[in-house]
């Protein structure tokens, strides 16, 4: 087996503990499906392989709707009081888009509509909402504040009616990835 390039390596090594920890050395894509699937010593185990790019990116995307489903403060939380409203945003979107590009059969007609449907409404949250750094101070309270704004309220309710609809399609991912849902 040849040995990832040096940039792949170091891409590698960002991912946290915890997440190689749930990979037990099992083959690894790195995020958002980049590359091509390596063991838990960065070498290159074989070429990029559809189902591994799409689970990767779908465990993303979930992982965004769980944040995005939650109330105000948990999502400050999650988040760790950084720009929150912008980088809930903009991993809703990522991820979304990254799972419906990769998705190919996996998802129905129905699930992949319903993902749209989220990331246009996503997509129309106000810039004055989601621009905390410019509008307003970056303190715990600026972000508890962009995160009570009601737009986020329907986002809310759809991402648990989304999770609902993709639930045995988390499961099914979850098995492709070696990991248990907790």
């Amino acid at each position: 087996m040849t040995a990832p390039p040096a940039a792949a390596s170091v891409s590698l090594m960002r991912l946290s503990p915890a997440f190689l920890a749930l990979a037990d050395n099992r083959a690894l894509l790195y995020p958002f499906g980049v590359g091509f699937a390596v063991n838990g010593k960065g070498e290159r185990m074989s070429e990029p392989v559809d189902e591994d790019a799409y689970a990767n990116n779908y465990w993303y995307f979930r992982r965004s709707l769980g944040v995005l489903s939650q109330d105000a403060e948990e999502q400050c939380q999650a988040m760790d009081f950084f720009n929150v409203a912008r980088e809930l945003k903009d991993d809703v979107l990522g991820n979304g888009h990254a799972v419906l590009n990769t998705a190919g059969t996996q998802l129905s007609a129905q699930q992949e509509e319903r993902i749209r449907q989220l990331l246009e409404n996503v997509a129309d949250i106000p810039d004055a909402v989601v621009n905390t750094v410019v509008n307003i101070p970056n303190s715990r309270e600026s972000h508890r504040l962009a995160m009570s704004d009601p737009c986020w309220v329907p986002l809310r309710a759809q991402a648990k009616q989304l999770i609902d609809i993709l639930s045995a399609e988390t499961d099914r991912v979850y098995a492709v990835l070696g990991m248990t849902r907790s």
